[in-house]
């Protein structure tokens, strides 16, 4: 029985990327929050943002986080915003593995300034609601078990990584 990983990480750090990558890897479950909950709500993220706010989005996250949780042998790609509540990265550290995918700035502006499903980051200057909010961020996604930097690495390569770090302590 293999305890869960869970990889956080700000948006367009790869976490799904990876995710999916890591699972294959280890014969794990891949496990998507993000997707689980378009599923559960029928709607994606940005629409629930518009018709729900972010409140309510949160509330959904930290049920979904839960319910996820259950079990073993899981990848668990959570979404950016899942470390903002104190219970979400306790649950986490409980349930098994959390690994932090660290990219800088610059890395995660590339890969999202074309991006129009991001609500967080709309609006006349998104690369600076995009820094504010790295800003505010950054202390939270460092309360992991490992912290793994992204940039200029592979997706297979970084779940390769994570596996070796991962071994090297169980």
């Amino acid at each position: 029985m293999k305890p869960n990983i869970f990889l956080t990480g700000f948006m367009g750090s790869g976490k799904t990327t990876v995710g999916y990558k890591l699972a294959a890897m280890a014969n794990m479950e891949f496990c998507d929050l993000d997707a689980l909950i378009e599923k559960t709500v029928q709607l994606p993220i940005s629409r629930i943002f518009e018709q729900k706010g972010e409140f309510w989005f949160r509330q959904l996250e930290s049920r979904i986080l839960y319910e996820a949780s259950e079990g073993s042998n899981k990848v668990l790609a959570t979404g950016g915003g899942v470390v903002l509540r104190q219970a979400n990265r306790s649950k986490m550290k409980s349930s098994g593995i959390v690994v932090a995918l660290a990219a800088d700035i610059d890395t995660i502006w590339e890969r999202l300034k074309n991006s129009t499903d991001r609500p967080l980051i709309s609006g006349d200057n998104p690369r600076k609601t995009l820094e504010n909010l790295y800003r505010q961020r950054i202390a939270l996604y460092r309360d992991a078990h490992f912290i793994v930097e992204v940039d200029g690495k592979s997706p297979e390569f970084l779940a390769g990584e994570i596996l070796r770090l991962i071994n090297a302590v169980n």
